[in-house]
């Protein structure tokens, strides 16, 4: 899909109402969706979409644990994200154990360990 819309601040915002709700659909079906250059998705809808994100921030922190190298999509999306995933499994604790959480292979991380 292609949506052209003029540059005001009422567009965007009608735009990322759009958006969030087509996420919304996408998510219904066990779907995804593509990762634009318009921050329109919630942090939310980003991390059911792409579980892994946790995954990916958890090897960023060992090879950039200062993190020197960041951009405004993983301080708005990548970093935030996998830190719900850590309260989420530190709230679901249960007697010192941890529940098991599924996790969907969206996003295909090539790295090799060491």
């Amino acid at each position: 899909m292609l949506f052209r819309y003029p540059a005001t601040s009422q567009s965007d915002a009608d735009m990322r109402a759009i958006t969030e709700r087509l996420i919304e659909a996408a998510l219904a079906c066990s779907g995804s969706y593509y990762l634009p250059y318009r921050p329109h998705a919630t942090v939310d809808q980003f991390r059911r979409a792409y579980p892994r994100c946790e995954e990916f921030y958890e090897l960023k922190k060992k090879y950039d644990p200062t993190e020197v190298f960041e951009n405004s999509f993983y301080r708005d999306y990548i970093k935030p994200a996998a830190q719900s995933f850590s309260n989420a499994r530190r709230e679901s604790s249960v007697n010192g154990r941890k529940k098991d959480f599924a996790f969907w292979p969206f996003i295909s991380l090539n790295y090799r360990q060491e």
